[in-house]
């Protein structure tokens, strides 16, 4: 989308705008929505793009969800379905028949740790403001965002399937749930570390049980 110069002049050497705030059309709004659903796009990069705060795009998304980024609808007339977005089509764990598959992570989901002690008491919400603003990542993204408590006993998983938010939640009776040592950022784990973690193992250190050799 084009900047014309009256715009570009309300913008100082920083990026910053220091004019009036530019009152978007629903239908740029639209456009700025789908393209953070194009595989590999983020909220930040489209927003810099168009030069627009990224919580105003997540709240755009929004609207989008509830059907109400919608420019027929806007006009009074009927409705447009919403654009088909590529996510997973099975939940974490869900219609998993035995206790191997009851960890199983849909492929390509990437995984994340959120480092240091998360309050087990916020749920949808508080956890999407996490991944958000101290993650700096999309909780609508279809990514796996894991935390645990100062207890290290308990955990949440925060998952967007779609056309909801999810929430998993696991304490473990004995042992505890292996974290990194870092205190604030992200660290990213495969899915099998996932299952490992989840059922109190120390994903850190696997070693195999035997050494690779060269058949002669």
């Amino acid at each position: 989308m084009d900047t014309s110069a009256a715009e570009r002049a309300d913008v100082d050497s920083l990026g910053r705008r220091t004019g009036p705030r530019r009152q978007h059309t629903i239908e740029e709004k639209l456009r700025i929505v789908l393209e953070t659903h194009v595989r590999g796009a983020s909220v930040a990069t489209v927003a810099h793009r168009y030069n627009v705060n990224p919580n105003q795009v997540f709240a755009w998304r929004q609207l989008y969800r509830r059907g109400l980024l919608d420019p027929k609808a806007a006009a009074g007339d009927a409705p447009m379905l919403p654009v088909k977005v590529s996510t997973p089509t099975m939940l974490p764990s869900e219609r998993a028949q035995s206790s191997s598959q009851s960890n199983a992570v849909p492929a390509g989901t990437k995984v994340w740790l959120a480092a240091g002690a998360t309050d087990m008491r916020k749920g949808f919400d508080g956890l999407a403001a996490l991944v958000q603003t101290h993650l700096a990542e999309d909780p609508f993204s279809g990514q796996l965002f894991v935390f645990r408590g100062r207890g290290s006993d308990r955990v949440k998983v925060l998952w967007w399937s779609g056309d909801g938010l999810c929430l998993f939640a696991k304490r473990l009776e004995r042992g505890r749930f292996v974290w990194p040592q870092a205190t604030h950022g992200t660290v990213s784990l495969s899915a099998a570390q996932l299952s490992m973690l989840l059922e109190g193992i120390d994903w850190r250190r696997i070693e195999r049980t035997y050494e690779p050799y060269v058949a002669v």
